[in-house]
Order: structure tokens, then sequence, then C-alpha cells
């Protein structure tokens, strides 16, 4: 039990380490084309910073748009942040926007500090079958 509470306690120190008090992290939203009235259930993030480093309060903000915080947030296979959005909450934080629109992750980090990334989506409305 020791031995595991301090291994923790190391790669604790790591992250911190790894992360300072305003990180920029890589990010990848998905999918990378949102269709208004699609089918989509969920926007998901996947952000270059390990989730044992992230406090909470996470949110994507939509480039002159609205505020969503997310609905989940769990770790990848490699321990990195993954943060799930709920897709009718990103369409109407998206409001009339159509194209390209950038959306940024933000959070707070363990160590007090902040983080954020930035990733580009494709806006779509859903095509009318006729």
């Amino acid at each position: 039990m020791r031995k595991t509470s301090v291994a923790l306690g190391a790669v604790f120190v790591l992250c911190a380490m790894l992360v300072t008090n305003a990180s920029c992290v890589e990010i990848m939203i998905s999918p990378s084309t949102i269709v208004i009235g699609g089918e989509q259930t969920c926007v998901t993030v996947h952000a270059d910073i390990p989730y044992i480093a992230v406090a909470g309060g996470v949110t994507l903000t939509v480039e002159g748009g609205g505020v969503v915080s997310a609905s989940s947030l769990k770790a990848d296979d490699c321990g990195d942040l993954v943060a799930k959005f709920s897709h009718a909450d990103v369409v109407a934080a998206i409001g009339e926007r159509r194209g390209e629109v950038s959306m940024t992750l933000s959070g707070a980090t363990t160590i007090g500090g902040s983080f954020s990334g930035t990733d580009t989506v494709v806006v779509k409305q859903k095509l009318e079958k006729r």
C-alpha cells in the first residue's frame, strides 16, 4: 500500500511539473464536422494534459458564441484528459454560425493554474431528404 501511495505521489509531482500556471495544450475535437440537426449525441475533446493534473471547471467556448460545461471527464489509455460535451448544448452555443468555427477547451489544474487549447471544426446544416 505504501509503495502505491509513493508511486501515485511521484506521478502527481511529475504532472504538476508538466503543467505550469497557464498551460497551452494541444486538443482534438471529435467529430471534426458538427452537423446541425444530425444524429450525434456528444462532442468529445481529447487534450494533451494528464487527467490527474485537471482539477475541474472544464468548459468549451465557441468563438463568438456560448460556453458549454463538460458533461463528463475521464482519462484515455495514455492517461490524458478526455472531456465530453452534450451535442445539443454545443449546437446551442454555436448558434447561427456555419463553416469553420474555433472552439477553446479550458479548465483549472490541480496546482492552481489553468490550461487551454483551441481547435477548429466545420459546422454544417443537415440536408433534408426529398
